[in-house]
């Protein structure tokens, strides 16, 4: 239905999820550029401010004439290498016995009853959502 369309094509998140990163790759790219103008000695001295060596530096316009101040940025972070599977270690200490009896003693997610009373409730929640 035109309904259940509309609110499955809905990407406004995921845009602004890559809007955001894009601005903040953007700003790290600018800022990096900014401290190695500044770090190479590309400034000379000069009457102006760094506000406007900065912005010059960052419209790509010669920074020659103007007085950068030292930009020192904090170290990078160490790139963590990408895991092959999808999974998280589990410390050999982990009693997962124990683990499993505390939960099935606080919850009734375990039962059979309350697992199929659930799935019916939201079987007709779903239907009622596509009227």
């Amino acid at each position: 239905s035109k309904k259940l369309k509309d609110r499955l094509m809905d990407t406004s998140t995921l845009i602004n999820e890559a809007n955001l990163e894009h601005a903040r790759a953007m700003n790290k790219a600018t800022l990096q550029a900014l401290a190695a103008a500044a770090g190479t000695g590309n400034a000379a001295q000069g009457e102006s401010s760094a506000a406007e060596g900065y912005a010059a530096a960052a419209a790509g316009a010669s920074v020659v004439g103007v007085q950068l101040l030292p930009l020192v940025l904090p170290p990078a972070e160490p790139v963590k290498p990408v895991p092959a599977k999808g999974t998280v270690e589990v410390p050999a200490t982990y009693d997962f016995r124990e683990q499993l009896s505390e939960f099935s003693f606080r919850t009734l997610l375990t039962k059979p009853e309350v697992i199929h009373a659930l799935s019916k409730i939201r079987l007709e929640s779903s239907k009622v959502c596509l009227w």
